[in-house]
């Protein structure tokens, strides 16, 4: 809902945007489902390091240093595929770059 129908005629005026209880402006429920999927995969990660600490101590018997090196290990992959996908990130285009739908000016 606008508070000024006027701002809306104005040509380069942007319009002003009630912000409040029951208006639909603010983060939004894609935002939403985004920060708990966030969440639930930070808890699931958190608890798949635990286990594989609490496994190598109490299953196998090892010392700390071996349940260091587990934890470690873990993170390995993770280290390698971030490096790997910035260095493809940044060699590639993006998507916005080849369309003229996003650019001001509507040019190419």
């Amino acid at each position: 809902m606008y508070r000024d129908r006027a701002a809306m005629t104005r040509p380069g005026a942007a319009p002003e945007v009630a912000v409040g209880p029951g208006t639909s402006a603010g983060l939004g429920r894609p935002f939403v489902f985004l920060w708990c999927n966030s969440v639930t995969y930070q808890l699931v990660a958190s608890a798949d390091r635990f286990t594989f600490v609490w496994l190598s101590r109490e299953t196998l018997g090892a010392s700390r240093l071996v349940a260091g090196i587990v934890v470690f290990s873990l993170g390995i992959p993770m280290f390698l595929f971030v490096l790997a996908a910035g260095a493809m990130a940044d060699r590639g285009t993006r998507a916005c770059d080849r369309c003229s739908s996003c650019s001001p000016s509507g040019e190419r």
